[in-house]
């Protein structure tokens, strides 16, 4: 998934990319199974729920579509691969997935029709989220956002509205009447109790979705008082909608609760942010956004600036206070936790060389990494100082969110710190972003 071209190849040469291409196709080998599943179930209701993986990265599409594109398009700048598969013609192979996916949507038009149960059928067209800014995808060039703003912050992984709003097609011959639009708007939690009613059954009644079945068939409809986003991920985020007003956080992982307001009926592309202008509007979203929001079950989903408690922050106390209960020792425990990732860095290992190779050996057995010198002021860090006035074989351990400080005043007190470090490391390692970059929670404190 994670390769790029050889450092040797030639980024233009056509037969470069030849390792990047397969002998199957998922989306064709998904549409297939699709089409074999309506054509055994057609006799009586069923559901298919069809989730395509494209125009998902990485850029793969068939051969045809892809030179159909590549005529129109004509040479363009290579995509040489940087976290995704790299591709001759990103373009060209972009709009190639694009119309493949449509063509595909065709065919299973072209299915129901001739099993005789399309004008019975309701079919619902729309996507997970707003278009990508990664992996060769030029959405700003394809416009895929439409009227919203586009590239990294904006678009997927964004609450703002080009990260969010996305169009949805319904048809349903018998039900809907056709050229019909609405400015109703939904989520995806109202898509259970409308198939729900769809079929004839009751939705769980402790869900926020509201069915818009109504709109669909021409009825009066509900409408939601407000909807709520939370995205944990891209530093933490939360949005209200509310009629107009979009009232958005972001950077709440790093301690931002300030929030920003827009009003979409004057500003669609999020521009200028009103919050000032409007004080009561920001405290009723600010209220929505306290009573909407849920600790979570995974650590990977908590945010701590909302009084999310990390369930990894509850064990790396609980190991320093068996440490500290097993070994007699003196340990002030502080709110708060050290990470241990591989952008930490080490000051001073030279001081306690022989420690600082245990401590390495343990992180590259278990990580994959080890400890670099400070080349900047990003991640946490651990310094080693040494000090006179502790005693020999001993040592201090204080640990804060950003630093953590190892003072001993010669070798077997250094020895004895890391021993204590790693001991304080949780032996099931804490994954975030991926897999393969797991970190340590160390609980803060004070160690004499």
């Amino acid at each position: 998934l994670h390769a790029n071209l050889a450092d040797d190849a030639d980024p233009n040469d056509p037969d470069s990319y030849a390792d990047f291409k397969l002998n199957d196709y998922a989306p064709t080998l998904m549409h297939e199974e699709a089409k074999r599943f309506i054509d055994r179930n057609h006799g009586s209701p069923f559901f298919l729920y069809y989730a395509s993986p494209i125009p998902h990265l990485p850029l793969q599409a068939p051969e045809k579509w892809v030179k159909y594109y590549q005529t129109k398009f004509g040479d363009e700048e290579p995509y040489i691969g940087k976290a995704y598969y790299p591709n001759r013609t990103p373009k060209a192979t972009y709009a190639a997935m694009i119309s493949y996916l449509d063509e595909q949507v065709g065919d299973l038009v072209m299915l129901l029709k001739n099993l005789g149960i399309y004008d019975n059928t309701l079919i619902i067209f729309t996507s997970d989220n707003g278009p990508t800014y990664v992996g060769g995808v030029d959405a700003e060039g394809f416009n895929s956002a439409g009227p919203f703003q586009e590239g990294s912050g904006w678009v997927k992984g964004s609450v703002n509205e080009g990260g969010i709003r996305i169009p949805m097609i319904a048809h349903w011959p018998d039900k809907i009447k056709p050229n019909t639009t609405t400015d109703h708007i939904s989520a995806f939690y109202d898509l259970m109790p409308t198939l729900a009613e769809v079929a004839q059954t009751h939705a769980p009644e402790d869900i926020d979705g509201i069915s818009f079945l109504p709109t669909l068939i021409g009825d009066q409809q509900l409408k939601h008082e407000f909807l709520y986003w939370e995205f944990p991920s891209y530093s933490g985020q939360q949005a209200i909608r509310m009629g107009n007003w979009k009232a958005i956080r972001k950077n709440i992982l790093n301690g931002n609760l300030e929030i920003e307001l827009y009003n979409l009926g004057e500003d669609l592309q999020e521009l200028t942010n009103v919050a000032q202008d409007h004080p009561k509007i920001v405290a009723q979203a600010q209220q929505l956004m306290k009573s909407q929001h849920q600790e979570a079950e995974l650590d990977a989903f908590k945010m701590e600036a909302l009084g999310d408690t990390k369930n990894a922050y509850i064990e790396a106390q609980q190991r320093a206070k068996m440490l500290a209960k097993s070994n007699d020792v003196n340990i002030q425990l502080l709110d708060g936790y050290f990470l241990l990732t591989n952008r930490t860095q080490i000051q001073g290992a030279n001081i306690a060389p022989n420690a600082v190779t245990l401590l390495n050996q343990k992180l590259r057995q278990t990580g994959g990494y080890q400890l670099k010198p400070p080349t900047s002021n990003r991640g946490t860090r651990i310094t080693i100082q040494k000090n006179g006035d502790i005693p020999n074989g001993k040592f201090t351990l204080d640990v804060q969110s950003k630093s953590l400080h190892i003072r001993a005043a010669d070798q077997s007190g250094f020895e004895k710190a890391i021993a204590t470090l790693i001991s304080l490391m949780d032996q099931d390692i804490h994954g975030t972003i991926e897999m393969h970059n797991p970190v340590w929670y160390i609980a803060a404190m004070q160690m004499q």
